[in-house]
């Protein structure tokens, strides 16, 4: 899958005149695999930039195609070539995105990612522990119980997801016409549980279409009979799955048991959790207990786990820290400010795309609407 843009290097001698200093094409990468997964990842959630406006559809649709198909050849230098040719599909609920996917393929390498947004940074608290819909399982396979179940959240959220039409065509039907063998599903926060179901329904039903997955911050999206069965299908042992997540962002310390209880410390002794939020979680995650919920990959996946961040001196410290680890600290990890600031620059966002400064931006945008 590596994305290269070629160069030749030039010796200019006293005389002007430009001589090759190779004679041949050498080329060079910039981003690895991770940054460009990543980068393609969390570009979905740009519509996250354009809630409570009217055009959100539009706007998240041109925004997509202005950083893929930047002028300035810059996103081109830094992940390759990449080319939208479906979506951006965007479901709004209440003026803001609810759900967006788009899928993207390399000129080069013809390879396919489909990439899933979270949840809406602002909100995303209330979502875990209100909205997310995990009071109730929902069995994978009705004709296999084996398979185990997700939560009613997850089954929700993919089948908002298959139902998404552009140009008449839901994802798997653009995938299908296409005959696309090479497709990695990626997604953050919600995208996060949701690309590993959506990859394994693309690849329970694509013939012939080797299926990986790359899911970031994600929550679990079933118990542990759906976890076995899901680490042990073709997604699962794909080489080229990776669950990344940062070991003190609250929301892939959900819904297991026992990562949820320790929410509440996740940023002791610098910052203390509330105690009605605390109590909240542990109330939460006492109820869901029965429910065996359990995360993919838990002996291969990457964790990391960066330093508190110190934001000043900001109202809610525990949730503004929560929103950091949960958004920016990723992009931290992956390393990709190049990326941030040349969306930032084609797109004039306020700050670099996918950190602290966007990331508060939406949520006081959204706070300022309540």
């Amino acid at each position: 899958m590596r994305n290269t843009s070629q160069y030749v290097c030039y010796v200019v001698n006293k005389n002007g005149i430009k001589n090759n200093l190779f004679s041949t094409l050498k080329t060079h990468i910039m981003y690895t695999n991770d940054q460009i997964y990543f980068c393609l990842n969390a570009l979905s959630n740009i519509s996250g930039e354009y809630n409570q406006n009217p055009d959100v559809v539009q706007l998240t649709q041109t925004a997509v195609n202005t950083v893929l198909q930047d002028k300035t050849g810059v996103i081109q230098g830094l992940i390759g070539n990449w080319v939208p040719v479906w979506g951006p599909v965007v479901n709004v609920f209440n003026g803001d995105a609810a759900n967006t996917m788009f899928v993207a393929q390399n000129t080069t390498t013809k390879e396919y990612v489909v990439s899933i947004a979270g949840t809406n940074p602002s909100s995303f608290f209330d979502w875990l522990l209100e909205d997310a819909l995990v009071g109730k399982k929902v069995y994978w396979n009705l004709l296999d119980h084996s398979c185990g179940c997700v939560s009613a959240g997850t089954d929700f959220g993919l089948t908002a997801l298959k139902l998404m039409k552009y140009n008449g065509q839901s994802v798997f039907n653009y995938l299908q016409s296409v005959n696309a063998k090479n497709i990695t599903v990626t997604g953050h926060s919600l995208g996060g549980a949701l690309s590993p179901v959506m990859a394994l329904f693309l690849s329970n039903n694509l013939k012939g279409a080797n299926v990986s997955c790359r899911p970031t911050a994600g929550a679990t999206p079933g118990d542990s009979d759906f976890a076995t069965y899901w680490n042990g299908s073709v997604v699962g042992k794909n080489a080229n799955t990776v669950r990344v997540w940062n070991a003190i962002d609250v929301v892939p310390n959900a819904y297991e048991w026992d990562t949820m209880q320790n929410i509440p410390d996740l940023y002791l002794p610098n910052i203390t959790c509330p105690t009605s939020t605390a109590s909240g979680i542990v109330t939460e995650s006492n109820k869901l207990q029965p429910l065996d919920y359990t995360q993919l990959l838990k002996t291969t996946t990457t964790t990391f786990d960066l330093d508190v961040y110190n934001q000043g001196n900001p109202a809610d410290p525990f949730m503004d820290q929560a929103l950091y680890q949960h958004v920016a600290a990723y992009a931290v990890h992956f390393n990709i400010p190049a990326f941030q600031n040349q969306v930032q620059n084609l797109l004039s966002l306020s700050a670099p795309y996918f950190s602290a400064g966007t990331t508060v931006k939406q949520a006081t945008a959204t706070e300022a609407l309540a």
